[in-house]
């Protein structure tokens, strides 16, 4: 897939979002003349490459950029029903599990 490049990349910062079709997504930093990947579990690990320089306008840009592509391509978990309680599996387990079928002569 396509790299999706920071949009305030200069001649001093580059970063890039990379999509992985196996595998996890990662960031590709550029920064003092040094290059490095950042998986996609904490996007602040982008912001942090930065050093002092995270404090500056460009660098809140990135923590905020980051932080949005990680959250807008990561799948959303689903919100399984909650079975914590043995009160809520056993009015699973009471159900008929026959009483949807048919029987076949």
């Amino acid at each position: 897939m396509k790299a999706k490049p920071f949009p305030l990349n200069n001649s001093g910062l580059f970063v890039e979002f990379h999509r992985a079709k196996d595998g996890p997504d990662y960031f590709v930093i550029c920064y003092k003349n040094k290059s490095r990947t950042v998986p996609t579990v904490d996007p602040k690990d982008v912001w942090r490459v930065l050093g002092p320089a995270k404090f500056t306008p460009t660098g809140k840009e990135l923590k905020s950029w980051a932080e949005e592509m990680v959250n807008s391509y990561l799948p959303k978990p689903d919100a399984g029903k909650d079975t914590s309680f043995a009160s809520d599996v056993l009015q699973e387990e009471l159900e008929d599990p026959t009483s949807n079928t048919k029987m076949v002569v």
